[in-house]
């Protein structure tokens, strides 16, 4: 602080100096070269003084940055399936025990001192794990349990004595996971593509898509009674998928042969590259299963760069626009 002030009068003294020497040599009569130094120093305090100024609003204005929350941290919350509107109460915890989520249904069965030390602490001490029921908020539940991928399990709650019955895979409402391949189900699946596409348009990043669909055609002398085959080979593409994707990209089954895989944060050419090599799926030599040679994949991609307004309907059609 010193230093600029004495800056900043050291500006002041050479324009005062400069202006009093012009003023005196003018008035007395002295040499004209005088004048010139009474200028040059008045020049320079004058050039030293705007300096200091401009230099000290920079100072002002430099926004201070916000803090970077670590990649880690990024990656978890990404990496945990939102059940914040699940009706049912549930929980989901990872392989060592560990809850990770837990909804609102289910905090409001716990004590009000309990429910906020629900997240964090072992599965143990909310749920029994060698009991099939639990008593939570005056009622007796029936705990489900699935597991889902990358080491994850699903907990849900439903009132005891009541039927806890499962939809079908090709139309589910309440299931999060396919149970046979491990792919979100159509309503989860769907809901997740909104919040991408939401998060694709705030915050003006990449997001690509590739459709696939199943055909299967038999000659003159095939048998036509091959849905068990049928469905074998579906369910069978759809772990494969899921086994050659990244991590972060999202895999949902839409239909009875239809699978979408969303890509965040990928360009065009780089879905197009993942869709040529997943359709190639039974084509490998080695591969002996009895529908490799009946099943023909098509698949469509996708691509939103950000910048537009889209809605996740407007997307979906794109893909069975673009479907080949």
């Amino acid at each position: 602080i010193v230093r600029r002030i004495e800056k900043g009068f050291f500006s002041l003294h050479l324009i005062a100096q400069g202006t009093l020497i012009l003023f005196l040599t003018q008035h007395f009569g002295n040499p004209a070269f005088l004048n010139w130094v009474g200028i040059a120093m008045a020049t320079v305090g004058i050039l030293l003084f705007f300096n200091q100024y401009m230099f000290s609003q920079s100072d002002r204005q430099t926004p201070i940055a916000a803090p970077v929350q670590s990649s880690k941290t990024t990656e978890e919350s990404h990496s945990i399936p939102d059940i914040s509107r699940l009706p049912l109460p549930s929980l989901i915890a990872n392989s060592k025990g560990t809850v990770l989520s837990a909804n609102d249904p289910f905090l409001s069965l716990m004590p009000p001192e309990s429910s906020k030390k629900v997240i964090g602490e072992s599965i143990s001490e909310t749920l029994p794990l060698n009991s099939d029921t639990v008593a939570l908020g005056g009622k007796s539940w029936d705990i489900q349990q699935k597991q889902g991928g990358d080491d994850l399990f699903f907990f849900f709650l439903t009132e005891e004595n009541t039927e806890y019955k499962q939809t079908s895979t090709s139309d589910p409402i309440s299931s999060i996971l396919d149970p046979a391949t491990g792919l979100y189900t159509k309503s989860f699946g769907e809901r997740r593509l909104a919040e991408e596409l939401d998060r694709a348009q705030r915050y003006r990043r990449w997001l690509s898509a590739a459709l696939f669909k199943l055909d299967f055609h038999y000659g003159s002398n095939n048998v036509m009674d091959m849905e068990e085959n049928e469905k074998d080979f579906l369910d069978s593409f759809g772990t494969y998928v899921i086994e050659n994707v990244r991590e972060c990209d999202l895999c949902m089954r839409m239909g009875a042969k239809e699978i979408i895989v969303l890509m965040p944060e990928t360009p065009q050419n780089g879905a197009k590259e993942l869709a040529l090599r997943l359709s190639r799926y039974g084509k490998d030599a080695g591969y002996d299963h009895v529908m490799a040679d009946k099943a023909h994949i098509h698949f469509g991609i996708s691509f939103f760069s950000g910048n537009e307004k889209i809605t996740s309907q407007d997307f979906v059609q794109s893909l069975y626009a673009h479907l080949a």
